[in-house]
């Protein structure tokens, strides 16, 4: 993930905050190491723009890791849509 491309769109579209989201394709939602310092580090990043990281959030087959909250989601039955959008000023 190259945190300049993400704050470049973001600024492009005018954003008042923005949700990352990523994918694992094991299955394991819990965050890495890796995935807490890339968000610390947009976060800082789009902050210096006034545009705030509202969430970022790790998904798999049918669960999925919010930093925002905090909490795991897992369930058996399949995640039907996942909506990502931007918010603008």
């Amino acid at each position: 993930m190259d945190t300049k491309i993400v704050a470049k769109y973001a600024i492009e579209s005018l954003c008042a905050g923005v949700f990352f989201v990523h994918n694992h394709p094991s299955g394991n939602v819990k965050p890495s190491m890796e995935d807490k310092l890339i968000t610390d580090k947009l976060k800082k990043a789009l902050s210096l723009f006034d545009i705030k990281l509202v969430d970022s959030v790790i998904i798999s087959d049918g669960s999925f890791f919010s930093f925002a909250m905090k909490v795991y989601y897992s369930s058996d039955n399949e995640i039907k849509y996942i909506l990502v959008y931007l918010f603008f000023k």
